[in-house]
C-alpha cells in the first residue's frame, strides 16, 4: 500500500517491511525468514518496479523478525545492506543480543537462516539512501530510525509503534531490555518534525503524527 508518494508499506504478518524512493528503491528492513517472495511480488506487480531497482536495504535493528528473509532480498536484489555500526555482528550472526545462556541457545535455534555481512555501517548522523540516520537505542544496542526530512517521514523501528488503529505507542517493556534508554530515544524522534510513522510494528500513522510523538510520556514507576 502506498502510504505517501514514495513510501509503499508491505505488511509481512506482525512486522512492517517498506519501500521508500522514486528513481532507487530503498527497502526498510526485511521481515521474517519465509517473506522474500511477498515482498518481491510487491515491488514488481504492484509497484510495476524491478528487483534490481532496489538499491539499498536498511536495518533498524537485528532480530530476527527484521533481517529473516535479509540474505534472500540481498541476493534477489543486489542491494547493499546498511545498518548501524554496532548491529552488524548481530546481523551476520556472530553475536546474540540477549545475555542470558538460555536465551542465547533458544536464539541459536530459532536464528538458524541464512546470514549476509553489513555493506555500509551507519552511525547517528549519517545519511543513507537519502535518508538521515537516527540512533535511538533501547530496544536493541543498536536500533536505528530512518528518516526523510522531505516527506517528513519517520521509519521508527521498534523504537516507537503504532496499533492496529495507527494510535502512536511507547516502547514495550516486556520487548525492551533497556526501557530507560529507549524512552531517552523517544526524546530523540520528539525533537524532529514527523507527519508520517512508520513503525516496525503496528499501522503507519499520518495524523496528528507529532502531537502524538509529544504526548509520549514514560510511565511512572509504580
Amino acid at each position: 500500500m502506498e502510504i505517501i508518494p514514495g513510501i509503499h508499506w508491505i505488511p509481512c504478518s506482525f512486522v512492517n517491511v517498506y519501500v521508500h524512493g522514486d528513481a532507487e528503491l530503498t527497502l526498510i528492513d526485511a521481515a521474517t525468514k519465509g517473506k522474500s517472495n511477498l515482498i518481491l511480488d510487491y515491488i514488481k506487480n504492484t509497484m510495476h518496479r524491478e528487483p534490481a531497482d532496489v538499491k539499498t536495504i536498511c536495518l533498524t535493528h537485528a532480530d530476527m523478525d527484521h533481517v529473516g528473509s535479509l540474505a534472500a532480498l540481498k541476493e534477489a536484489t543486489g542491494a547493499a545492506v546498511a545498518s548501524h555500526s554496532i548491529e552488524a555482528d548481530l546481523v551476520a550472526g556472530r553475536q546474540f543480543k540477549s545475555r542470558s545462556k538460555a536465551m542465547k541457545m533458544m536464539a541459536k535455534v530459532f536464528m538458524r537462516f541464512p546470514r549476509v555481512e553489513v555493506d555500509q555501517k551507519l552511525e547517528n548522523g549519517d545519511t543513507v539512501a537519502g535518508l538521515q540516520v537516527v540512533f535511538v537505542p533501547g530496544h536493541s544496542p543498536g536500533e536505528t530510525a530512518y528518516y526523510d526530512p522531505e516527506r517528513k517521514a519517520l521509519f521508527s523501528g521498534d523504537a516507537i509503534l503504532t496499533d492496529k488503529s495507527g494510535t502512536v505507542q511507547g516502547p514495550r517493556p516486556m520487548m525492551t531490555p533497556d526501557i530507560a534508554q529507549a524512552w531517552q530515544s523517544v526524546e530523540v524522534a520528539k525533537a524532529l518534525d514527523v507527519e508520517v510513522l512508520l513503525p516496525g510494528h503496528g499501522k503507519p500513522a499520518t495524523k496528528d503524527v507529532n502531537e502524538q510523538l509529544k504526548a509520549l510520556t514514560k510511565p511512572a514507576k509504580k
